[in-house]
């Protein structure tokens, strides 16, 4: 495994705990092609948190308009994955 898909588990892993926690889903039932849309109790204060979590674990600024609620998990994970590349971030 490499150490860019280690990091691309570990950046998973930390998206479906955030997700799971604000949603009150269980972590089981988020696949990477789960669309924030579709996660039962999904509504727009509970995914502004999720993002402002993730931002904060990330170094990242997540504009609440470049997540938009029929993104998927693993989408999430790409965009988040490539702005931390991009500022040099591991």
């Amino acid at each position: 495994m490499t150490s860019r898909s280690l990091r691309q588990d570990e950046l998973w892993k930390s998206v479906v705990e955030v997700i799971s926690r604000e949603f009150d889903v269980p972590a089981d039932n988020l696949e990477p092609e789960t669309l924030l849309l579709h996660i039962e109790g999904a509504d727009s204060i509970k995914q502004l948190r999720a993002v402002t979590q993730l931002e904060h674990m990330y170094g990242v600024t997540l504009m609440t308009a470049a997540v938009p609620p029929a993104q998927s998990l693993s989408d999430l994970v790409t965009q988040i994955g490539g702005l931390r590349e991009a500022s040099g971030g591991q």
